[in-house]
């Protein structure tokens, strides 16, 4: 087998929808399983008794999965210019690592790689990187990707919406707090403390849910 056939034959295996023999679906399935299995490790894993209890399985599995998605993310970098055949092989590998999916497919990764630089990183910091790994599905999930492509076509029309929506906060919290500063200090103490009320009044029922 040639170079080119085998980076072929790989890309066929990565990508969701190329390959139409039982391999390719093997593979697509084997990977939707492990990221998954991934995700559930991390909720099961702040189970404090089953963490404490476990904790070399899914330190071992941590391990297996860092390794499985290094080496994805390294096929899918090595067959990038297939997927872009009018681009050059730096530039293709460029869109891969900069594109949505391949951001995706870097979070996968990252845990190992900030584990390297950043040793003493906060332990939360990990865990949700873990947990973004399930956002890899979205790429064998049609009605997902549906969905994703949508927003982008009306992000304008989202990032609108937020303007207004930042805004009603804003001056909602700042009338809030020059009107009942004095006669609630505990609850409209600043504009930031007023924020907390605006977003709750704006976003439920009204002020049955304020925080105490």
């Amino acid at each position: 087998m040639t170079y080119q056939s085998l980076q072929s034959e790989i890309h066929k295996l990565l990508e969701p929808g190329l390959g139409d023999d039982r391999l390719s679906k093997v593979v697509d399935h084997v990977i939707i399983t492990i990221v998954v299995l991934a995700v559930l490790a991390v909720i099961l894993e702040s189970v404090e008794s089953i963490g404490n209890r476990y904790v070399l399985y899914f330190s071992a599995f941590e391990v297996f999965c860092m390794s499985f998605f290094l080496i994805e993310y390294v096929l899918r970098l090595w067959c990038a210019p297939l997927k872009h055949p009018n681009l050059s092989s730096y530039d293709a590998r460029r869109n891969y690592v900069t594109s949505f999916y391949g951001i995706v497919d870097l979070i996968a990764i990252s845990p190992i790689l900030l584990s390297f630089f950043f040793p003493n990183l906060n332990l939360v910091v990990f865990r949700i990187l873990r947990i973004l790994r399930f956002v890899k599905i979205t790429q064998y999930n049609n009605a997902l990707q549906d969905l994703f492509e949508a927003i982008r076509h009306e992000r304008k029309s989202f990032f609108s919406a937020g303007y207004i929506f930042l805004l009603g906060v804003f001056l909602s919290a700042s009338l809030a707090y020059f009107a009942e500063s004095e006669a609630q200090p505990d609850k409209f103490s600043s504009i930031p403390e007023a924020m907390w009320w605006s977003i709750i009044t704006l976003t439920t029922v009204g002020m049955e849910t304020y925080r105490p």
